[in-house]
């Protein structure tokens, strides 16, 4: 998966050409919050209670459950579903073992 900048993502978005699926990353929490809004508008607003979720990546605590959690968002992802993960503000810590 390419990295690209918020500016490109804004570009596909407009364009109607998203990608299926994106991981937001990075320290400006405005600006992975508005993009976050403007994928939540892509879904129609009668849909978005069922169709939009958003995962803190850092609720999923390890690796392989972080890979978990983007295998099954990969699974779900149709044109009318969007699924929002971006880095919490504090990462918890691995449980030990």
């Amino acid at each position: 998966m390419a990295a690209l900048s918020p500016a490109a993502v804004l570009k596909q978005i407009a364009a109607g050409t998203p990608d299926p699926i994106y991981l937001l990353q990075g320290d400006d929490e405005v600006e992975k919050s508005a993009l976050a809004a403007e994928f939540s508008e892509l879904v129609e607003a009668g849909l978005r209670a069922f169709n939009v979720e958003r995962i803190h990546a850092g609720d999923l605590t390890t690796g392989d459950r972080l890979a978990d959690g983007v295998a099954s968002i990969a699974a779900a992802v149709a044109p009318h579903h969007a699924e929002i993960c971006s880095k919490p503000r504090s990462a918890k810590p691995a449980p030990p073992g």
